[in-house]
């Protein structure tokens, strides 16, 4: 398994186009075991805590950690800090969810505590971030109308490759906005008319941008006919 998830990291960071890799998770192999060796040699980097009394699992009353964090070279400059959550190794099972309501007292509470039988792993990135470059499309439905008579229905969409644009986009009809509708699910629609004059209609959606996603425009025609 651990030469398996060599080779799957590697897939996985070549068709993302990136020579930084984490592999995180309970690996259910204590520190020094033979599967985590063969992570070592492929060049992968324990990220232990900073702390080196953490352990992340005790069984049998003996403390270890199964729960890692590791980097290859490239990843591992961008760690500021690690540390082991201690909320869950140490704490009595009697603190557990599947221990509700078991007990004489109750003793479980809705918080972090005993959560789970591992602790977490917690690992600080300084890690670079650009903004996705976002599509929108713009559509009337009809696309033809007659002036003064019908309407149309005009249907925006967002897109970008890694994530579901949010936010809102400002719809215009000619040069004038007609109103700043919200993104549900990377969509938007109005209805619009109807038009006082015939000749052709400029349709455009400014997409204002998120958090991830950068902002962009769209556009169609409109025919308004006699």
């Amino acid at each position: 398994q651990a030469h398996a998830l060599v080779d799957f990291a590697h897939q996985v960071s070549a068709a993302r186009g990136t020579d930084k890799v984490f592999l995180v998770g309970d690996f259910n192999s204590y520190t020094q075991e033979d599967p985590m060796q063969v992570l070592y040699q492929a060049g992968y980097v324990n990220q232990a805590s900073d702390d080196p009394r953490d352990v992340s699992y005790e069984f049998d009353g003996l403390a270890g950690s199964l729960d890692h964090v590791l980097a290859n070279p490239a990843a591992a400059k961008m760690v500021t800090g690690r540390d082991v959550w201690q909320i869950n190794a140490e704490e009595s099972v009697g603190f557990e969810y599947s221990r509700y309501n078991y007990n004489a007292t109750l003793l479980y509470q809705p918080n972090q505590f005993r959560a789970s039988d591992h602790n977490p792993e917690l690992v600080g990135l300084s890690a670079p971030f650009t903004k996705e470059q976002a599509k929108v499309s713009v559509t009337a439905t009809p696309n033809r109308v007659k002036k003064k008579k019908d309407t149309t229905r005009i249907d925006v969409t967002v897109s970008a490759a890694q994530a579901t644009p949010t936010g809102f986009v400002a719809i215009l009809v000619g040069n004038q906005q007609l109103a700043l509708v919200p993104l549900v699910n990377g969509h938007a629609s109005l209805v619009t008319g109807t038009f006082p004059k015939a000749g052709i209609q400029p349709i455009g959606a400014l997409y204002l941008g998120d958090k991830v996603t950068k902002p962009a425009v769209g556009a169609s025609l409109l025919t308004v006919t006699n």
